[in-house]
């Protein structure tokens, strides 16, 4: 009895694997179709993935991107003219091969990108002077065509990348006209 069940078990395997047989032969010129499709489906993804990683949008869902503004950033305290910003932009992604597609970034906007940019950095200096444990103010004066101006920065601690360690930095906190301490009186006659 027991070789009987045997024998039982062995054919119910041996008709189990012969199904398994026939539906990966059914399967076979499926796969050979794709395999064969194969090189053209790879060249269309690599163009498509050319087409798209050459394309540059400097505006996301109607705002500027943070890429956007670094740009102009840079280019202004480099000396460009904001007015010629966007274009000088579009310009220099045009020679790299990079399209650019949405609006053109206005001089408005660079100067409204210059403006975020400074009070992004009057916030930092504000975390950096509450997180020091001290630090140092001082403030130059000169005249020029007898307008008075005055400097003024501070040295402080700032942390670096790793938190235990921080680096003396000097941060210009600002060049103003001074105010005029004359007394002036006004003679009417």
């Amino acid at each position: 009895m027991t070789m009987s069940k045997l024998l039982e078990k062995w054919a119910q395997e041996k008709q189990l694997a012969s199904d398994i047989l026939q539906d990966c032969r059914k399967k076979v010129p499926a796969l050979q179709a794709e395999c064969q499709h194969a090189p053209e489906t790879l060249k269309q993804a690599v163009e498509k993935a050319q087409k798209e990683g050459n394309k540059f949008a400097l505006m996301e869902k109607g705002v500027y991107t943070e890429e956007a503004r670094q740009l102009c950033w840079v280019l202004v305290q480099a000396g460009c003219s904001q007015a010629v910003v966007g274009d000088i932009i579009e310009e220099v992604l045009a020679a790299a091969g990079i399209f650019v597609y949405g609006p053109k970034m206005s001089g408005r906007t660079v100067a409204q990108a210059m403006l975020e940019g400074g009070v992004m950095a009057d916030i930092k200096m504000g975390y950096e002077i509450a997180q020091a444990g001290g630090l140092t103010v001082s403030s130059d004066g000169t005249s020029h065509k007898n307008i008075n101006f005055e400097a003024r920065h501070l040295h402080i601690p700032v942390a670096t990348e790793d938190p235990a360690v921080q680096v003396h930095k000097t941060r210009l906190v600002g060049v103003d006209s001074a105010t005029d301490h004359s007394s002036k009186t006004q003679v009417t006659g």
